[in-house]
């Protein structure tokens, strides 16, 4: 769902945003995840989240290295 779209409703629901599930084949369909009462599946919308989390750089000290092992067959005496 777009921002734009969720900001639409963040004054009237408070961020809160909630939908119900259920499954079906074509020919059957399951019960709802949540009763009609229930808040089903939800998340808060908070507009003022960065879209990617912050990154951070280590300064000074021992750099991290790359390695990879490789196991040997064991050996039989």
């Amino acid at each position: 769902m777009p921002k734009d779209t969720l900001r639409q409703y963040l004054t009237a629901a408070d961020g809160n945003v909630s939908w119900r599930v259920r499954a079906e084949d074509g020919t059957s369909q399951s019960a709802w995840a949540a009763d009609a009462d229930g808040p089903g599946c939800r998340f808060v919308f908070d507009p003022d989240r960065p879209s990617a989390p912050p990154t951070s750089t280590a300064t000074g000290g021992r750099t991290a290295r790359s390695r990879s092992f490789r196991r040997r067959p064991d050996r039989t005496r």
